[in-house]
């Protein structure tokens, strides 16, 4: 089955670059610190602004589909979820634990369309082990369009 128009969207060409503003010297230095094509970059919302350890965004690892990973400032590595072939993610939101201050103590939600049931769900991710996959996922009796920064 083919997806329908208008329900994926391929994006590959994106990389994650973090950017350092020096603004005494009027200078913005861009620096690639992973080649993995991903789109998407997210941020805990708590914590926008501020240095942070994880960044979170869809990927894609070349014959891979595109999956949600999570990725390690500090260390340079990724945990990555891939969702069955056919099923297409949209960019994580998070949706911190009760109490919960640590960057990784929430859960991650994501829009997932199907399209071999031509419906959608949202999974949701561990922000802790998010390459285990769906810890419990909330079905559509129909298809929702995968969005471009829908937050």
């Amino acid at each position: 089955m083919r997806p329908r128009d208008g329900f994926v969207i391929d994006m590959d060409a994106g990389e994650l670059h973090r950017a350092t503003i020096n603004l005494n010297a009027k200078r913005l230095r861009l620096e690639r610190v992973w080649p993995t094509k991903c789109e998407f970059p997210r941020v805990d919302a708590r914590f926008e602004g501020a240095e942070r350890r994880f960044v979170w965004l869809t990927a894609n690892g070349g014959a891979n589909p595109r999956g949600i990973a999570r990725f390690d400032l500090h260390r340079a590595e990724s945990r990555v979820w891939t969702p069955p072939l056919g099923q297409h993610v949209t960019e994580p939101i998070f949706a911190p634990r009760r109490a919960g201050h640590a960057e990784t103590d929430s859960w991650v939600l994501v829009l997932v369309y199907d399209e071999r049931s031509e419906t959608s769900h949202v999974a949701v991710l561990d922000a802790n082990a998010p390459e285990r996959g769906p810890l419990a996922r909330v079905h559509f009796d129909h298809a929702v369009p995968l969005t471009l920064h829908g937050t």
